[in-house]
């Protein structure tokens, strides 16, 4: 039996949910890597807290703590919480030599979170200027690499420039190519890994060359079985295939490592949990290190895109780490593949005639549409052979010869696309140009409004008119729709002025209401004007169509207070409609809307609060009492008294004065009830209006 291990104690370790904690993420930074002083390279973590009750300080201290520095220095919890929050550190050294620092972050309460940070700066080389050039134009795209230290390489090339008529990009050199010629230049290199070093002012020139033949085809070389590799481990049971350590080895028959393209491992079942890698080559150069992922035999672990061997010679498959274990890694089989075949290309050159640009661009990239009639930008270049596209045809649609506009059944913007495919003495060409299709009323704007999130708009208006207006908020009202501008911060409108004219701004959904948060006339210069008369509307009609009346002028004549005002809310009804209304201003306590069962015109806006339709009234004025709703309960009888008002007896209504234990007095139907009499009512069930 094999040495035993006894576990003595185990201590558990925990967190209150309440306790302040701030985690980093890595929790250690490497050392900045070698550099010149003047440059000032950065590292990155994420910061991550919860239960906090200060902000998170972020504080560099230590013998070289001028040489680093920190971004954000401080961050404000949220409710206690800190999200992951990218931290930034700089290194700058201001001298030569070896530098250390730490960083701490701290909040009250939570375990310091302390990072070593360090670096090594050197003395500025001399840097040389690299420029990039294909076919005798300088070359940016990517933001290469242009300044490059003394002994060193490009990190970064271009991106790859494109092909130019028959010939294709082959990669970068350092001379110009005199002419054409059949072979490739000594210096070519596609990827920064080959780049040369450079000791002088450079220009790399792109070279291309015309591309023959059909591409490479990749083919199954090679399958490894028990009878065609050879095993060198500690036991000859060939039929378990296994690998024990790192200098044990499969080894293939020879061939030609140099076409070497996949190696396909199946199996891989591990003996010993240690055993995580395979290293794939040729004994003295690794192809390719992979994780063993499939550890059934049925697994299969395929390993492509390795460093390119040469020559002939035998593949090994090795054990990259692990100990020795009585079972090893089991592999079934191996697949080794190839390319053969591929391009041939000639006529290698940097600098060689080229076709001429189309030019093609429109005196217009961008254009906002209202209504017709619509002028298309003008396309200019050469324009033989171009066809139009529309992105969005529902937004507009395009001719695809003349590039005619026809203006779709959706706002939006869509990118109307001149193209032209290359021909004659012309490279390929393209232009484009948006057309954003905007409404021209209150109504259209308001079917953009469908999100709580705000949305960018432009609105052309016609005798738009603002029909109420107070510190914040401010009623635009045109034609045929309504819509409640809210500006937070306040703003100068007023009621009456009419806007003409295309306005922009944003907007949103609140609560359900749609109103604009932001407004910029442009160029409109309002006119004073009348304010319309409130529309004249029925509850039934408010009910039964919110979207024609939201933020609408309106009046509602002779409606009844069915519940009296009460927390800035109240209920009015009329022929068996109800509907809700706000006392925006908390100004209407003093009005019929604080009796129930008042009959009253109400004069407001209809809104939308969560799901609750409401007529937001904003001033006392905008309600004006009636006459009082009497209610006949069903037992034939109602009391009525009005200390101020007469009011004349409802036909089919008798009423009675009891006093001293007798009635004293009887009104009969179309009689004249003065005030201050305090009456017992007959009448059938019902509601009489007085």
């Amino acid at each position: 039996m094999g040495a035993q291990s006894r576990i003595s104690k185990i201590v558990v370790t925990y967190r209150s949910a309440s306790t302040p904690y701030l985690n980093v993420t890595p929790s250690t930074l490497p050392a900045f890597p070698e550099t010149e002083i003047g440059y000032s390279p950065t590292q990155k973590f994420t910061l991550s807290g919860n239960s906090l009750t200060a902000d998170a300080v972020l504080a560099i201290s230590g013998t070289n703590a001028d040489m680093f520095s920190v971004s954000p220095s401080s961050i404000t919890p949220t409710d206690g919480t800190i999200s992951d929050t990218e931290v930034t550190v700089t290194y700058t050294p201001t001298e030569a030599g070896s530098h250390e620092a730490t960083l701490t972050v701290s909040s009250t309460g939570a375990t310091d979170q302390v990072i070593a940070l360090s670096g090594t700066a050197i003395a500025p080389l001399q840097h040389y200027t690299v420029n990039w050039m294909v076919n005798g134009n300088p070359y940016s795209e990517g933001t290469p690499s242009t300044d490059v230290a003394e002994g060193e390489s490009v990190e970064t090339l271009p991106t790859t420039p494109a092909a130019i008529g028959d010939k294709v990009f082959m990669g970068w050199t350092n001379a110009t190519i005199d002419g054409t010629q059949d072979d490739a230049p000594a210096v070519l290199f596609t990827s920064a890994a080959g780049a040369p070093t450079v000791t002088a002012n450079t220009t790399y020139y792109a070279v291309y060359a015309i591309q023959s033949g059909s591409g490479p085809v990749e083919s199954l070389m090679q399958t490894l079985t028990y009878d065609t590799w050879t095993y060198d481990g500690s036991t000859t049971d060939k039929s378990t295939y296994r690998l024990f350590h790192t200098d044990s080895y499969i080894e293939s028959e020879t061939f030609d490592l140099s076409k070497l393209t996949k190696v396909v491992v199946y199996g891989g079942t591990f003996g010993g949990s240690t055993y995580n890698k395979l290293n794939i080559g040729d004994g003295t150069n690794t192809w390719k290190e992979g994780t063993v992922t499939g550890k059934s035999e049925t697994g299969v672990n395929t390993f492509t895109g390795g460093t390119a061997l040469s020559g002939e010679g035998k593949l090994r498959i090795t054990s990259k780490s692990g100990t020795a274990s009585s079972t090893g890694v089991r592999i079934s089989k191996v697949e080794i593949y190839t390319t053969e075949g591929g391009y041939t290309y000639s006529a290698y050159a940097t600098n060689f005639a080229t076709l001429s640009d189309r030019n093609l661009s429109f005196s217009k990239t961008a254009v906002d549409y209202f209504e017709a009639p619509f002028t298309a930008p003008t396309l200019s270049g050469h324009t033989e052979g171009v066809t139009y596209e529309s992105s969005d045809t529902e937004v507009a649609t395009v001719n695809a010869t003349t590039g005619e506009i026809t203006i779709g059944t959706k706002y939006g913007t869509t990118t109307i696309t001149a193209s032209a495919e290359q021909s004659g003495s012309y490279y390929a060409g393209e232009a484009s140009y948006t057309i954003s299709v905007w409404p021209n009323s209150i109504s259209g704007l308001k079917t953009l409004i469908t999100s709580e999130s705000e949305i960018d708009f432009k609105v052309k208006l016609n005798n738009a008119v603002i029909t109420y207006a107070d510190e914040k908020n401010a009623y635009l009202q045109d034609a045929d729709a309504a819509i409640l501008i809210f500006i937070k911060e306040g703003h100068t409108m007023t009621a009456g002025q009419s806007y003409t004219g295309v306005a922009s701004g944003k907007a949103k959904l609140y609560k359900g209401l749609r109103e604009i948060t932001a407004i910029d006339w442009g160029t409109i210069n309002p006119e004073v004007v009348a304010v319309p008369a409130a529309q004249v509307v029925t509850l039934a009609e408010l009910n039964a169509n919110y979207d024609k009346y939201e933020s609408m002028y309106v009046t509602v004549q002779n409606a009844i207070v069915s519940s009296a005002l009460s927390s800035r809310n109240a209920t009015i009804s009329q022929d068996s409609e109800e509907y809700a209304v706000y006392d925006k201003n908390n100004g209407l306590s003093a009005t019929a809307l604080s009796t129930a069962n008042a009959i009253a015109n109400v004069v407001g806006f209809p809104g939308k609060f969560n799901t609750t339709h409401q007529l937001n009234v904003f001033k006392e004025t905008a309600v004006e009492e009636t006459g009082y709703n009497l209610a006949v309960s069903d037992a034939g009888y109602a009391t009525y008294f009005n200390s101020a008002k007469a009011f004349t007896m409802p036909a089919g209504a008798t009423g009675y004065v009891w006093t001293e234990g007798e009635i004293q007095a009887a009104y009969d139907s179309e009689d004249n009830v003065p005030a201050n009499e305090p009456l017992v009512v007959k009448a059938p069930a019902g509601n009489y209006a007085l």
